[in-house]
């Protein structure tokens, strides 16, 4: 008297319920496992914003996974035992930073190129702050850096194509204007003469 077709859904449902719990059990672990992943990662490493100190020789202190990244460096030991003006692409660049540090005890926003560890070459934006002892010395220095290659490529063509004529690529109206006041300005400062040659 037993339904052939009853017991055969009953075992099925069975089944199911068994694998959805199963499957239930087994995303939880995996979501639990991630957490702990994530968990373990440091807030410093996880800020996409590379974090650096330096000595004040510019000798590398320490540094987050964003900036080894950013510089492309291979392995954080590698970096650290780097110095942080040696990856300068303009050695001018190292004299103004350390000017303006040493002058306001802090550096906002500056701009310049550095060497990644592939060869290629970045925009960076730097901020820093200088961290002295009770004595007023200098211990080390504190930093962020930013990738802005894309922005500093947009502001270079933003500022060629409102100089420049976009079929030619010569100087346009507003160029010559723009360095006839600088040429003028400067005339004037240093007593030379000048004169403008003007063709059609």
């Amino acid at each position: 008297g037993v339904n052939v077709d009853d017991l055969t859904k009953t075992i099925l449902n069975v089944k199911n319920t068994i694998l959805f719990k199963r499957d239930a059990e087994e995303q939880k672990a995996k979501s639990m496992m991630k957490n702990e992943d994530s968990a373990n990662i440091p807030l410093i490493d996880s800020i996409p914003i590379g974090l650096y100190r330096i000595d004040p020789t510019g000798t590398f202190l320490d540094c987050n996974q964003t900036l080894i990244s950013l510089l492309e460096a291979p392995h954080r030991d590698v970096l650290l035992e780097e110095n942080y003006f040696s990856l300068f692409s303009d050695e001018d660049e190292t004299a103004n930073w350390l000017e303006i540090i040493r002058r306001n005890g802090i550096i906002r926003g500056l701009v310049f190129e550095m060497e990644q560890y592939n060869g290629n070459s970045i925009w960076v934006r730097d901020n820093a702050k200088s961290v002295l002892d009770s004595n007023g010395n200098i211990l080390y220095y504190d930093g962020t850096l930013e990738d802005v290659t894309f922005q500093k490529k947009l502001e270079d063509k933003l500022s060629f194509l409102a100089t420049h004529d976009i079929l030619t690529g010569l100087p346009n109206r507003n160029f010559f204007h723009a360095q006839s006041k600088l040429t003028l300005s400067q005339a004037r400062y240093s007593g030379d003469i000048v004169s403008f040659l003007i063709l059609d």
